[in-house]
């Protein structure tokens, strides 16, 4: 069967288009049903992968039309106004954003706890494992118009295939076995 190295690439690209889903809850206002000029609210983000383990995974979320609403960045994880993250892109927390990238942090665990006599591997930075879901909950601030407005808030996510687990480096192969008879 030959491949050509192009559909390796192409299959990535499709994999995170297709596999990878991503979803915005309903917009909870901080009082009342509806949310008002100058309000606060929250939402969860949420990030479910399928078959092959993601690594590097940056979320991006973003306002349309940032007169009507903002998002107010987040204490964790670390955030940044750019897909490339610097100390001179770091935004402050508490601020409020038209859109942002945040990196998620690690889950360490130490000691590592052990569930059925296996201990639980940390979750490395960025990291969507196979039929993982991740979620992040935000905050957010409608603008100060008193008509209002409407607008949509909109998250992807980027990431890489890990490739170690795609890729598996010094595997065995299948075991030969001949038999020794010794005669006396």
């Amino acid at each position: 069967m030959a491949i050509n190295l192009q559909d390796i690439r192409s299959a990535v690209i499709n994999y995170i288009d297709t596999k990878v889903t991503v979803s915005i809850s309903p917009l909870n206002p901080a009082a009342g049903l509806t949310v008002g000029p100058d309000e606060q609210f929250g939402f969860t983000l949420k990030a479910k992968n399928a078959d092959i383990p993601l690594k590097n995974v940056i979320w991006h979320v973003w306002v349309e039309n940032s007169s009507v609403g903002k998002l107010i960045v987040p204490a964790s994880p670390k955030a940044h106004s750019s897909l490339y993250p610097s100390e001179a892109n770091k935004l402050t927390p508490g601020t409020s954003v038209a859109g942002m990238y945040l990196f998620p942090p690690s889950t360490i665990f130490f000691p590592f706890p052990v569930v059925d006599a296996m201990p639980i591997i940390p979750d490395p930075a960025g990291y969507l494992g196979v039929d993982d879901t991740d979620s992040i909950s935000l905050q957010g601030k409608a603008g100060s118009t008193a008509t209002g407005g409407i607008t949509n808030i909109r998250f992807n996510i980027y990431a890489e295939c890990d490739m170690d687990w795609l890729f598996p480096k010094s595997q065995d192969s299948a075991t030969a076995i001949r038999a020794l008879t010794v005669v006396g």
